[in-house]
């Protein structure tokens, strides 16, 4: 009998929580004109968001606060424009040199599963949007699958293709009772299966909504490495040397402790710094006419 009655207690819980956007929505009728405040729904994309964060919060992350010079590859990619007509995206340049970059450090794409780490052979770079519905705006996802292996002209057509259409949520998201969200994305964050398909590397370019202020985004990370592109800052530094306005990027780099120490994750920033300023990811994008592969 006391059993009976905790499961009838559990069940009478999830029936409240499962017609909490009802309430929430007599909450909104309800207000009272001049009380001060109005009660509006958290959107379903809010409650994935901060379900994520749950999920980031038990990470133990090493952070690092760096600028690439970006004046060679923006150039490039500018006279490739004038050229061919054919516009690259940046963020799609810097997904496939973060894609190398952990290439050649191959122990950053996995995840820890106590005393094992499980590695997975693609780069998949998972890639935070802000897109609209309505006028409420929402995170989406898009995730550039292979991206060590693909070309910086073939992840800029798919991230441009998938820009407008690209999912505000992940699929098992979209359907589910808000109840289960949280579970479901602590499930997902473990489920090698669905990782090995959805990705552990991640970009968000929020220097793209700065207005051009410079300066460095942080956020909490949900994957083993988290790239956030802030803005494009004018410094003056010698280049061949003259000194010159060079345009610097500014980036946060936020890597999963746990997957390697210290020193090795500065030579990881090292390397993608590198392959940022270099512009060498665009050599074959050089030598091609926009319409190869």
């Amino acid at each position: 009998m006391p059993m009976l009655g905790m499961a009838d207690g559990l069940m009478q819980r999830l029936r409240i929580a499962m017609t909490s956007s009802d309430n929430d929505a007599r909450d909104v009728t309800a207000a009272q004109t001049g009380a001060g405040y109005r009660v509006v729904p958290l959107p379903r994309s809010r409650r994935v968001m901060a379900a994520l964060m749950n999920v980031a919060g038990s990470r133990r992350l090493m952070v690092a606060f760096v600028e690439a010079d970006v004046t060679k590859p923006r150039r490039l990619i500018h006279e490739h424009r004038s050229h061919t007509g054919e516009s690259i995206s940046f963020t799609a340049y810097v997904a496939a040199c973060l894609a190398r970059a952990v290439r050649q450090h191959p122990q950053l794409n996995s995840i820890r599963r106590g005393r094992r780490l499980i590695l997975f052979e693609d780069v998949n770079v998972v890639c935070y949007l802000e897109q609209f519905h309505g006028d409420e705006p929402v995170v989406g996802f898009l995730t550039l699958r292979a991206a060590d292996r693909a070309s910086v002209r073939e992840l800029s057509l798919r991230f441009r293709a998938g820009v407008p259409q690209g999912s505000p949520l992940p699929w098992p998201m979209r359907h589910l009772p808000v109840v289960f969200v949280s579970p479901a994305v602590r499930y997902l964050s473990r489920n090698s299966r669905f990782l090995a398909n959805a990705g552990v590397i991640a970009i968000s370019n929020v220097g793209a909504g700065s207005g051009g202020v410079p300066g460095w985004g942080f956020a909490p990370s949900a994957t083993s490495v988290e790239v956030t592109l802030g803005a494009i800052a004018k410094r003056l530094a010698s280049h061949g040397g003259e000194i010159g306005e060079q345009e610097h990027l500014c980036l946060t780099v936020s890597i999963d402790h746990d997957l390697i120490d210290g020193a090795a994750g500065a030579r990881f920033v090292r390397t993608f710094v590198d392959l940022v300023s270099s512009g060498v990811a665009l050599d074959a994008l050089l030598h091609t006419a926009p319409g190869d592969a």
